[in-house]
């Protein structure tokens, strides 16, 4: 039986990033604060809501972002290892 691919190893982004964290998304185009995060149909509207508000990024997590942000974040000290990628995939 074959291997199944996850959908990170099927779009690619196993080549971005070979970490055990997990990937959130960031839209602030089409993304709203109500979604799971998990895939940019469920993207995230803003940065200060992925990494302060949500409570679900951790260290060594990635969020891929999409569109411009204004916007003023710290991330905490918690959070060490996070990799933020620009860029649509």
């Amino acid at each position: 039986m074959a291997n199944k691919k996850s959908s990170n190893e099927q779009s690619g982004l196993e080549d971005l990033y070979m970490g055990k964290g997990y990937h959130f998304f960031v839209d602030s185009v089409n993304g709203t604060n109500s979604g799971s995060g998990r895939s940019w149909r469920s993207a995230w509207a803003t940065l200060t809501y992925a990494v302060t508000t949500s409570g679900l990024v951790a260290a060594h997590d990635v969020i891929h972002v999409s569109g411009s942000f204004n916007e003023s974040v710290t991330i905490p000290y918690a959070l060490n290892d996070l990799t933020v990628i620009g860029g649509d995939f």
